[in-house]
């Protein structure tokens, strides 16, 4: 289950900063747009500021009785 909430929040930070730089993006297409400009600096930064505080590789502790189970769970959702 840790590596699952592992792999959840490498997602989670990975499609939100993927979304701030489309955003920015559309930011330096629209730059007179202040509701985009809020949205790809102060909305994001936010949300991918606390994905990032929440330290996915903390939650990951292997136990040793499943080491091998869990080396191929990693492997396979990389």
């Amino acid at each position: 289950m840790r590596v699952l909430r592992l792999f959840a929040k490498m997602v989670a930070i990975e499609k939100a900063t993927k979304a701030q730089k489309y955003i920015k993006g559309m930011m330096k297409k629209y730059p007179s747009s202040k509701a985009i400009k809020e949205c790809a600096t102060t909305d994001y930064d936010y949300i991918v500021s606390e994905f990032k505080a929440s330290n996915p590789a903390a939650t990951l502790t292997l136990n040793p009785n499943h080491l091998c189970q869990d080396v191929i769970l990693m492997v396979v959702v990389r």
